[in-house]
């Protein structure tokens, strides 16, 4: 946006632009910030071919072209000479609640007659201030495909103010380590579904592995959760028992009178990683029932 008259140009910059810049690192600007106590500006390449740039001033507001955080205010008016110039404002000993703010830079030219001229640049990119951790919602499903050896976490994370720069994943023996698998970092993608992709995770077979994801915010304030079960990996059959014929318990016969029934019992039978699940029965080749009731 741009606006002038005779005396003042007023412009608002956007994305990308490059004379003034939020924070106190030279030509960089700081999107996200966690203190709360200060704001700073710098800015540069203002000139005046014809009179030079006699001076400057800056301010910090809530909204842009703001001035309700810092008043209109000369960074260099301490100063001997354009020489020792810094191009940067600093607003201190402020107590800042979290949320955006803007910065503005005023150039006034060396117009002796008249009075100077000025151009006031509004940086329209705010700086957030950011103070509070990630909201972790919870893992919405885990996939776990043996064949490839990969394991897909679902997720729910998410920041309000500065947003969310990556998500840290381990595997723990316990909700609270990282014993199977230390963090790694993974990127963060905003999507309705968020997930990360872990190939070759390290589950030993049999060991419940509990999974942890840490949200880091862009300020780098983080929060850890856990998932509500712990996930076991078992590649193995389980262990066959014991079978009998006859409905005697624990005595195997050859041979009886009736042929309206056959009964089978048995014992042993168990899986020492993921238990058992069900057992189905087959007499002759056929099916005849599933139980799902472990046991005798």
């Amino acid at each position: 946006m741009f606006s002038y008259d005779r005396h003042f140009r007023l412009i608002i910059e956007g994305e990308g632009s490059t004379p003034v810049f939020n924070g106190p690192h030279a030509v960089r600007d700081t999107k996200y910030t966690l203190a709360n106590h200060y704001l700073s500006a710098n800015w540069d390449g203002f000139h005046d071919n014809e009179t030079g740039i006699w001076g400057y001033t800056w301010a910090a507001g809530s909204t842009v072209c703001g001035t309700d955080v810092q008043p209109y205010d000369d960074p260099h008016s301490h100063l001997s000479g354009k020489s020792f110039w810094t191009h940067n404002g600093l607003a201190k000993h402020l107590h800042l609640p979290d949320g955006s703010y803007y910065v503005t830079v005023q150039a006034l030219n060396s117009v002796h007659h008249g009075g100077s001229l000025v151009t006031t640049v509004c940086h329209s990119t705010p700086i957030i201030i950011d103070t509070t951790k990630p909201i972790f919602s919870g893992i919405n499903d885990i996939v776990y495909d043996e064949d490839f050896d990969i394991l897909a976490v679902y997720y729910n994370v998410s920041d309000s103010l500065s947003g969310i720069m990556r998500v840290d994943l381990a595997l723990g023996k316990t909700k609270y380590d990282a014993k199977i698998r230390p963090f790694s970092r993974h990127d963060h993608i905003e999507r309705k579904h968020a997930y990360l992709l872990l190939e070759d995770p390290g589950i030993p077979d049999g060991i419940p592995a509990w999974i942890r994801v840490r949200a880091i915010n862009n300020v780098e304030l983080f929060t850890t959760g856990h998932s509500d079960e712990p996930i076991m990996i078992d590649r193995s059959e389980p262990i066959a028992g014991d079978l009998f014929d006859g409905k005697n318990l624990h005595v195997d016969i050859d041979y009886q009178a009736n042929n309206d029934s056959i009964c089978v019992h048995w014992k042993g039978f168990y899986d020492p990683e993921s238990g058992i699940d069900s057992i189905e029965n087959d007499c002759g080749g056929r099916h005849y029932e599933k139980d799902n009731q472990v046991g005798p």
